[in-house]
């Protein structure tokens, strides 16, 4: 009887130790399975710095002057497209990289004498920030030269610009200076149309003509100057413009 209740007492233990085992045997699969599982990484630098956020700093630009651009050199002719027009070529498209463009006085010896429609629109030369026309060009063509465009900051007609066609400023986001020339004649209708950024505007006393909305949704605080009696007064008057005169 006495070793009947030995073999129980032994048996029990036995089976104690066994489901101890297995137990330390499902705990170590699991911490094993745990230790082999995938990682979740953060992309960084060493700094733990986010790079995303460092490749979205963007560096100010610098300024560019009038006088800038008055010293600028004239723009290799490849980096034009052109069309033959009546009198020599019409600027079609610009190719180029530079920020201050210089258009050119001729073309294998045949004069610039127009800018065509779209020629610098809805930022098709995402670089340039200011533009000088040749003495040469005569016309910027009506359908908009410059129409949409968000970077230029500033033009400079030539001696020889006679006209300004309809919309060719129109939604220039960036203009703030536009110099324009003794000999000018006409500016068309909504020539010079939502140009927020353009304070003045000086009007030779050449000009005979500015169209219906010639020069309209600019600056709030935009001043028209230009000579007592001229079109540029008379202009002024009609559009509720603040008006300056000069000599």
């Amino acid at each position: 009887m006495r070793k009947k209740w030995i073999c129980l007492l032994t048996a029990a233990v036995l089976a104690v130790s066994a489901v101890g085992a297995g137990c330390g045997g499902t705990n170590q699969d699991s911490e094993t399975g745990n230790t082999g599982g995938s990682e979740t990484t953060v992309s960084g630098d060493e700094n733990g710095e986010d790079t995303a956020t460092t490749e979205n700093v963007q560096t100010a630009k610098t300024e560019i002057t009038l006088a800038d651009v008055l010293s600028a050199p004239e723009s290799p002719t490849e980096d034009f497209a052109f069309s033959v027009t009546d009198g020599g070529w019409s600027v079609e498209a610009y190719y180029g990289t530079d920020e201050i463009v210089v258009l050119p006085e001729e073309v294998e010896g045949e004069p610039v004498v127009r800018v065509g429609r779209g020629a610098f629109i809805n930022d098709s030369a995402p670089t340039v920030r200011a533009v000088r026309l040749s003495d040469s060009v005569k016309t910027l063509e009506d359908g908009g030269s410059f129409i949409n465009n968000e970077t230029i900051e500033i033009v400079v007609a030539g001696s020889g610009l006679e006209e300004i066609g309809e919309s060719v400023f129109q939604n220039c986001a960036s203009l703030n200076q536009l110099v324009l020339n003794d000999g000018l004649v006409e500016i068309s209708s909504m020539a010079i149309l939502n140009c927020p950024s353009l304070k003045e505007l000086e009007i030779p006393d050449s000009v005979e003509t500015i169209g219906s909305a010639g020069i309209y949704n600019v600056a709030e605080d935009f001043v028209l100057y230009g000579a007592a009696g001229s079109a540029a007064e008379t202009y002024a008057e009609e559009y509720g413009l603040t008006f300056q005169a000069i000599d």
